[in-house]
This record gives structure tokens, sequence and C-alpha cells, in this order.
């Protein structure tokens, strides 16, 4: 725990609540403003989701933030990534295999567009028209889910 930021202490806390109703917690935001913890959790599903979903995760993360912080008021958003979200951990390729994406390469100084095949620690595999392109994480400047890679 020493060390952590409160993001990735909240990201620990929330995580297996959120896997418990079968979604996976992609993104945890959290800062303190004029003494209120702003809290934004991104999840995601493989068949979608709702609004429903949102508000059961909203419901069942809401008094553990109040019992890790019982000094400050909450504001908790639940929602979903978006088709044309900013990726910005490693760990967001895995969870959106099989899905578009664009990244912006430093050395080529290009967008490389395609669909997410595969990462590992070090980078990600890049599927277009059959041929299958790595990209480490350092070379990458940006990038964001794009649907258009998907027709």
């Amino acid at each position: 725990m020493a060390g952590q930021t409160m993001e990735e202490r909240l990201y620990e806390e929330l995580e297996p609540i959120v896997a418990g109703y079968g979604l996976v917690l992609v993104d945890l935001r959290a800062q303190i403003v004029r003494e209120v913890l702003h809290v934004q959790v991104v999840i995601h599903a493989a068949a979608g989701v709702g609004i429903d979903d949102c508000a059961e995760v909203h419901r069942m993360a809401a008094p553990r933030l109040e019992a890790l912080y019982p000094d400050r008021d909450l504001h908790i958003e639940v929602g979903s990534p978006g088709i044309d979200r900013t990726i910005r951990l490693p760990r967001e390729y895995r969870i959106f295999q099989s899905k578009g994406v664009r990244v912006y390469s430093r050395e080529k100084q290009q967008w490389i567009a395609g669909i997410i095949h595969g990462s590992d620690e070090g980078g990600v595999t890049i599927v277009r028209a059959g041929e299958q392109q790595r990209v480490p994480f350092a070379d990458i400047q940006k990038a964001r889910l794009d649907d258009s890679q998907e027709v």
C-alpha cells in the first residue's frame, strides 16, 4: 500500500466489486476538489454496458468509498468507455482485444489503424488487411478506440 497513488488504491478496492458483476474495470480517476472526492469509474463488458450496470456498480461502490474516505463528500460517476475512448493504460489493449484502434507512432510519425490482435508487457499487435504490426508501448504517443476499423 505504501507508495500507491489514491487512484491505484481505489482501483484495487473497486476492481473486485466490478468483477463480481461480470464487468471489467477499465479505468478509474480520482481527485479532490474543494474537499469533495470526485471518482470517475469506467466499466466494460463484451456484450455492452447499460445504465442498469452503471447504476449497480455505483450502488455497490459508494459504501466502499464512504468507508475509505469517511471525512469527504463523494461525487461518483460510472460510465462505459465509449466508441472513441482514448486509451491511457497498457492493460486496456487486452480489455479491448478484437476492437478497432488507432495509435500514433512516435517513430513513424503517423497513425497506425486496425484491429487489436493482442498485447503483452511490451506492446500491442494490430492487424490491418491481414497483416500484423507490432507497436511497442514506448512508441505510442496517443491511442484511441476507432470503431470504423471494425467494418
